[in-house]
């Protein structure tokens, strides 16, 4: 929070119960190999969320135009790691320069965010979403 009572940073992180395990008897100045990595297995087994997306245009900055993107989790389960892309028309390709107000989060169940994505004016674009334990959503 700043001085101002106002989030300025959001994070959610997940940890593995099993950490890496080092394999320092054939380590390098440089390297060491691991000998057992950590156990991130139960990402794949998170239920499927769908979450549900609407955009809103809000202005144009010069020759950006800025749109809020509001995400909701309507289930009461986790929705991790959702990835919003800005694509070309054709989803071939991304979008760019591209600027999210935020990216890669998770949301709680029933949660809501908003989002806020500047892009040149002169693109038509389209939001690609997708998460761990969700769908690949086209919007």
């Amino acid at each position: 929070m700043n001085e101002h009572g106002q989030a300025v940073a959001d994070n959610f992180y997940w940890l593995s119960a099993q950490m890496d395990t080092l394999d320092w008897n054939t380590y390098s100045w440089f390297y060491t190999p691991s000998k057992e990595f950590a156990n991130f297995r139960p990402l794949s087994e998170l239920p499927p969320v769908k979450l549900e997306m609407a955009k809103k245009f809000l202005r144009n900055e010069g020759a950006y135009q800025v749109w809020q993107i509001t995400l909701k989790n309507t289930s009461d389960k986790l929705s991790f790691f959702n990835e919003l892309q800005l694509m070309n028309e054709s989803l071939t390709d991304n979008v760019l320069p591209v600027l999210w107000s935020d990216n890669y989060l998770s949301l709680l169940p029933y949660e809501v965010k908003m989002i806020t994505v500047r892009y040149p004016e002169d693109q038509n674009a389209r939001i690609q979403l997708q998460s761990v334990n969700g769908e690949v959503k086209i919007f």
